[in-house]
């Protein structure tokens, strides 16, 4: 069972919540952190879901003030990227939930990205969740004006808002897709569709994804295989398959 740990906490209405998975990787942990205190002047939640690391440590270097409310859910042991991101996704609060990983760092210069995107969710009322574009994956982002184009598919789901209202009708993230292996933001990106949202790719400044999160720290080629069979089992009747991303 997990433990949970409030280190601060508020009574104001909580908008936005960023759940963050840990790998156990300080460095890229303090690293991530730095990042989002030094580029969010939106109030917002975080939660911190860990097995390994001791995040008290390093989290009471951040003073950013609109971290309004801090939780850290050990978890007591790895148990696989989705199930720890479910895991933080059901403890927040917010009315529009970031999914995000310790292993990013946000662009200096893009000094209010929540408000963005929680502003282009506002004025597309038909999007259930904005991401970012990216060229390739775990690559640079591009950062133009700021503005959404519908898409098919957010990729990676590096750093996406996802309204609570989708968790609440469809449910979280199938944790039949296992580990590192993938395809469980594929399987995700359709059931929205399915259930008749839109998906925004939005042009802000998520300057590099490290690769060194918690969807990277387990073995990668069993997994990838077991959920390409699972994703293509899952959604046969729809003549929808999946390769090697």
């Amino acid at each position: 069972m997990a433990d949970i740990k409030v280190l601060k906490e508020t009574k104001e209405k909580i908008e936005i919540s960023v759940v963050m998975t840990v790998a156990g990787d300080i460095e890229s942990t303090r690293r991530a952190l730095m990042s989002l205190d030094n580029c969010s002047q939106t109030p917002f939640e975080l939660i911190l879901v860990d097995g390994e690391s001791h995040l008290e440590d390093i989290i009471k270097d951040f003073k950013n003030l609109n971290i309004i409310q801090i939780k850290i859910i050990d978890i007591g042991e790895r148990v696989g990227y989705v199930k720890a991101m479910n895991t933080g996704i059901k403890e927040a609060k917010g009315e529009y939930i970031v999914m995000t990983q310790n292993d990013i760092e946000l662009n200096p210069y893009e000094l209010d990205w929540l408000h963005m995107m929680k502003r282009l969710m506002e004025t597309h009322l038909e999007y259930g969740a904005v991401g970012p574009v990216t060229s390739t994956r775990h690559s640079r982002l591009y950062v133009k004006d700021i503005f959404a184009e519908p898409s098919d598919f957010i990729f990676g789901f590096q750093c996406v808002m996802i309204r609570r209202k989708v968790f609440e009708t469809m449910g979280y993230i199938d944790e039949n897709f296992k580990g590192n292996g993938g395809f469980d933001d594929d399987d995700f990106c359709l059931r929205m569709k399915l259930q008749g949202w839109q998906l925004g790719l939005a042009f802000f400044g998520v300057k590099h994804y490290y690769d060194e999160g918690y969807a990277r720290k387990n073995t990668a080629n069993e997994n990838v295989l077991n959920n390409i069979q699972y994703f293509n089992s899952k959604w046969e009747h729809l003549n929808l398959r999946r390769g090697y991303k």
